[in-house]
């Protein structure tokens, strides 16, 4: 069986899945590396305190030759920098180092506030579990005394280390993750700009003819009837020549002026309301502004495509039942809310987010353009929010539009935006 060539994506989604293998083995590698490492540094952490307390024991003993214990004082037991108390088999401090109390005489002769610091100490100890056992080198079931100490300021450290290091590996995956899909984000988005510009450029000389034949027509056949079919078919036209310059500005730059808002709005809903169905259900456009000042900073023909997009959604949800549409503007503080409300079928809540990505729609024909477009316009254009403002499955959605009011910012009437 022969398999043809692989593909762009195929070859990442191979990509992805080295990588996060890779990752996987790499962290296995790292934990397994620290654990052993651990293990064979607290065995060695043991060794000293172990080897104090034995020369402890002896030296009470007087077993050991003089010149070995000030070989083992000087050189092994002077170099422990951690908490360290050796005690007899009953549990009485013969010897201590780095608790705060010179290890200079015997425990008995001590003043009470000393003898107390060494017992709380010597509790402190022995809740960490580090627990030396001292046993009779040809005696190991007879018990002698007990070491406790606190692992050295190292082993800790490298204990807490091992875990700043697994989330160091842990974040660079999240953050190569991240750029992984912001890339192909970015990609996707170029296509889609590229794609959008060069439809601007190959939809302007079709619709400039047609506007000149129309004309002709009106010239020739000056029936009434025939007029205000032509003045509709015009409509139409200059409706594409709109879009047209539309999709020529995404990619551009565009001046944000003042302009009314509400005035925008109605001239949208009346075009809809021209070409809504007429036949079985009906579907209706109401407008509820609560505007006191319609007036904002705004580039109107992005604002009107977006409108658009989201009312030719609307009506699309509600084609096979009708309904109304509600449209209603108000403002709070900064802050102009546009809210369109349908009757349609719904969105599940797992695709209020993934509606606005390029290329996604549920169409049967269309790019999926229109809300990625539109959450373009009001998001990165005019640094406004768009969203599914709430949903149910059968009763319909709320699309919500936020708009920032920008007039206190000097020369906000004359704005260049790249867009």
């Amino acid at each position: 069986m022969k398999f043809g060539p692989l593909s762009n994506e195929t070859y990442k989604k191979i990509l992805r899945f080295y990588l996060v293998m890779g990752s996987i083995l790499l962290i296995i590698i790292f934990i397994l590396y620290t654990n052993n490492y651990m293990q064979k540094r607290h065995l060695e952490a043991q060794t000293v305190p172990c080897l104090y307390g034995e020369y402890v024991h002896f030296k009470i003993e007087k077993k050991s030759d003089s010149g070995l214990c000030d070989y083992v004082e000087e050189n092994i037991i002077g170099k422990i920098d951690y908490p360290v108390i050796v005690t007899d088999a009953e549990g009485k401090p013969l010897s201590w180092k780095n608790i705060g109390v010179l290890n200079n005489t015997d425990y008995n002769s001590l003043p009470e506030s000393d003898r107390e610091i060494i017992r709380e100490k010597l509790c402190e100890l022995k809740s960490k579990n580090n627990e030396v056992i001292l046993t009779p080198v040809n005696d190991k079931s007879k018990i002698i005394g007990y070491v406790y100490y606190r692992e050295s300021g190292d082993i800790e450290l490298f204990k807490i280390v091992r875990y700043i290091e697994l989330t160091v590996v842990f974040i660079f995956i999240l953050i190569a993750f991240y750029i992984s899909s912001l890339i192909k984000k970015i990609e996707k988005n170029n296509i889609f700009i590229s794609l959008v510009k060069e439809t601007s450029h190959q939809l302007g000389t079709p619709i400039a003819s047609l506007i000149a034949w129309i004309e002709l027509l009106r010239l020739k056949e000056p029936v009434p009837e025939t007029v205000k079919v032509l003045d509709f078919m015009k409509t139409d036209v200059e409706l594409l020549q709109k879009i047209s310059n539309r999709f020529g500005k995404i990619g551009s730059k565009i001046k944000l002026k003042e302009e009314d808002l509400l005035q925008v709005i109605e001239s949208v809903i009346l075009y809809f309301d021209n070409r809504l169905p007429r036949m079985n259900n009906k579907i209706k456009i109401h407008l509820i502004s609560k505007l006191k000042n319609n007036k904002i900073i705004m580039e109107k023909e992005l604002i009107a495509w977006t409108l658009e997009n989201i009312i030719k959604n609307a009506i699309d949800a509600m084609v096979e039942k009708g309904g109304d549409i509600i449209v209603l503007v108000f403002q709070s503080k900064d802050t102009v809310y546009i809210h369109v409300k349908d009757e349609g079928k719904g969105i599940p809540k797992s695709e209020f987010h993934k509606i606005f990505e390029p290329g996604e729609t549920s169409k049967k024909r269309g790019w999926g353009l229109g809300l990625s477009l539109a959450k373009r316009i009001a998001e990165d254009y005019h640094k406004g929010k768009i969203k599914v403002l709430e949903s149910n499955a059968g009763e319909g959605t709320t699309i919500e539009i936020a708009l920032p009011v920008l007039k206190n910012i000097p020369g906000s009437d004359n704005l260049d935006i790249e867009v």
